[in-house]
């Protein structure tokens, strides 16, 4: 199974689990996609549940206060930018 973390957006106090890194197919998806598109499936790909549903994420985040997405989409770009979170737990 595959290491989770859990964060709390900073507005709405939406408990987010997020896988910590990306698989080798996951990376892939990235390469040849507008960035639009890299972010949706970004979202979609490292992102287990949120408030403890895994139903229709994208439409969740995008009901969500902008604070709380910013929050939650940089929290995915560091697992995007090498897994920050894998490099943290080894320290």
């Amino acid at each position: 199974m595959r290491e989770t973390k859990t964060i709390t957006t900073p507005v709405g106090k939406h408990k987010v689990v997020i896988y910590t890194y990306l698989l080798g197919g996951e990376k892939r998806a990235f390469i040849s996609v507008d960035p639009v598109e890299a972010q949706k499936i970004a979202i979609e790909t490292l992102i287990v549940s949120i408030d403890g549903s895994d139903k229709d994420i994208m439409g969740v985040m995008d009901q969500m206060h902008g604070k709380d997405y910013d929050f939650i989409f940089n929290e995915i770009a560091k697992v995007i930018d090498d897994s920050s979170y894998s490099d943290k737990k080894k320290e």
